[in-house]
């Protein structure tokens, strides 16, 4: 049985919790499972505390000192000389992004020690990081205009913004039914 105020295992037929003391007065808040939940794959969560958080972390400091250096495209370098517009933006996205890559590494600390929230947190991380790729382009655009910029770049932009729209809504249905598959592990 799991108990569910703290979700610890407990013998069937237990009248109260071993790890919190919640009784089991009555049927309704008794969770009869097999005692290590059903059996699912972790591949994807080992990667993602192994690996892909964690460089996802570098991955964004990386942008932002790009950022705060004013080279994140070639042909941004271009853009300055317009205004100081973009020059703002390039500081706003670079502190997003190095917030980005600190809450990525709580995100990282908290599902390896299957906290219950850990999960939406990086539903969360997902949908900042792709909110803000979006609007970097749309204000990009929207402060240099398409006069100053070539038809290509322009076009690669706009590509970028579906892109990481179909991406972001990809990532965060993946991970949505993944983790609630594994909801029963995620109790802390």
């Amino acid at each position: 049985m799991k108990c569910q105020r703290c979700g610890a295992i407990n013998p069937n037929g237990a009248e109260y919790c071993a790890a919190c003391g919640n009784t089991f007065d009555s049927p309704d808040q008794i969770i009869r499972s097999d005692p290590y939940g059903p059996k699912l794959g972790m591949k994807w969560f080992n990667f993602l505390i192994y690996f892909a958080l964690f460089a996802g972390a570098f991955s964004n400091v990386i942008n932002a000192l790009t950022s705060f250096a004013g080279s994140s495209y070639e042909e941004l370098s271009l853009f300055y000389p317009i205004g100081d517009g973009v020059r703002i933006l390039d500081v706003i996205f670079g502190i997003v992004t190095i917030l980005l890559a600190a809450y990525l590494i709580f995100v990282r600390f908290a599902l390896s020690k299957f906290k219950e929230y850990g999960p939406a947190m990086l539903i969360v991380a997902y949908l900042i990081a792709g909110i803000s790729s979006v609007v970097y382009a749309i204000c990009l655009i929207a402060i240099v205009g398409t006069d100053h910029m070539s038809s290509f770049y322009f076009t690669a932009l706009l590509g970028g913004i579906i892109g990481e729209i179909i991406t972001t809504g990809l990532l965060v249905s993946w991970n949505v039914t993944y983790f609630t598959k594994r909801s029963h592990l995620f109790v802390n």
